[in-house]
């Protein structure tokens, strides 16, 4: 299952030793933050020390999938972009007489070749794809 930010919050606290107490009796509540917690830059640096190994060995795993995610969505949201900008204007009609020439295709409907790279150690392979079944592949 996925980590929720206030529980990855409140890890970091129980773990650095930032932990609620009721009545003078300590307990762990993983859905809630502490009030009194850790600063960001206290909690970077309990992050990155010897004492957090184990905790950083459980967030490795969440942290590619988040890079993953939001590099997916720079991407497509860039090339959506550059795409709009790139496609050529309808051609105009003439008076009297209409559209005589087609429209131009969509450009990331236009299948192109592409350098695909090897898996394993094999050899690159060219694949013809649209850009939209490229960003789908990534």
């Amino acid at each position: 299952g996925a980590l929720k930010m206030t529980r990855l919050l409140a890890l970091l606290n129980n773990a650095a030793g930032a932990i609620s107490t009721k009545e003078g009796a300590a307990f762990v509540d993983l859905d809630a933050v502490p009030e009194d917690g850790l600063e960001f830059s206290d909690g970077l640096k309990f992050l990155m020390s010897d004492n957090a190994e184990s905790l950083r060995s459980l967030l490795e795993d969440e942290v590619d999938n988040i890079v993953d995610i939001i590099c997916r969505q720079v991407l497509r949201k860039g090339l959506t972009e550059a795409l709009v900008a790139l496609t050529p204007p309808r051609p105009p009609s003439l008076p009297f007489i209409g559209n005589i020439l087609p429209s131009p295709p969509a450009l990331d409907e236009v299948p192109i070749p592409l350098l695909l790279p090897g898996s394993g150690g094999s050899a690159p392979s060219v694949a013809v794809l649209t850009i939209k079944d490229f960003i789908d592949l990534i």
